[in-house]
């Protein structure tokens, strides 16, 4: 169980997802959409010198989750990357924006608030409520009409299976992710300043995990 702290008391909610353990298994795609930021010199999962592609294939195992802690672990396979003959693996560590161990606001990782409120408002299931937001920025819960997502943060931190200097990709950045607690669907939207923005993740439940 993780509180979640409101004004006047403190309200508890129960954060765990039976799609959200150890062994849960997601595949997609991640995309680079039409929107730009200058200057871009680099992608996530991209080769440095070669052109972007639309899109590529990409599986996320989860390894480990932490609710008490608002932690969560796993790793993340890049597959078909430009001008690289194999998949390319990484680890990422996750927060679990709990508003009692991490808050919306990233306050690292050169992102902003304003950015936060550019990115956390991206998904599907904010657009389709944006009376809520960006309140939750600087509140101490999420709106009710939220409550059947699971706003994270994965952020990679290293290459699993090759060097980074003999790739010539870039794992800088950190992706903001929504959960929906009830199908697993994932949505992420990359962030690093010095990429081209707005990649976006989306994957679904590939099985049904371990336990």
């Amino acid at each position: 169980m993780v509180q979640w702290l409101t004004k006047n008391s403190i309200a508890v909610r129960d954060l765990s997802c039976a799609l959200l353990r150890p062994g849960m298994r997601f595949s997609g795609i991640q995309r680079v959409t039409s929107q730009t930021r200058e200057p871009a010199r680099a992608n996530s999962f991209m080769h440095l010198g070669a052109p972007p592609p639309e899109q590529w294939d990409v599986g996320v195992e989860i390894q480990t989750v932490d609710m008490q802690h608002g932690k969560v672990t796993g790793l993340m396979k890049a597959i078909n990357v430009p001008n690289l003959p194999h998949t390319v693996v990484t680890c990422w560590d996750g927060e679990i924006v709990d508003f009692v161990n991490y808050m919306p606001l990233t306050d690292k990782w050169r992102a902003t608030s304003s950015e936060d409120s550019r990115h956390w408002s991206m998904f599907t299931d904010v657009q389709s409520h944006p009376e809520t937001w960006p309140a939750p920025l600087r509140g101490k819960r999420m709106p009710q009409v939220l409550e059947d997502c699971i706003f994270m943060r994965w952020k990679e931190m290293s290459f699993v299976n090759v060097r980074a200097r003999e790739t010539g990709l870039t794992i800088e950045g950190f992706y903001y992710v929504c959960m929906n607690r009830k199908t697993g669907a994932i949505d992420g939207v990359y962030f690093d300043p010095s990429t081209q923005p707005f990649q976006r993740l989306t994957l679904g439940v590939e099985n049904s995990g371990r336990g």
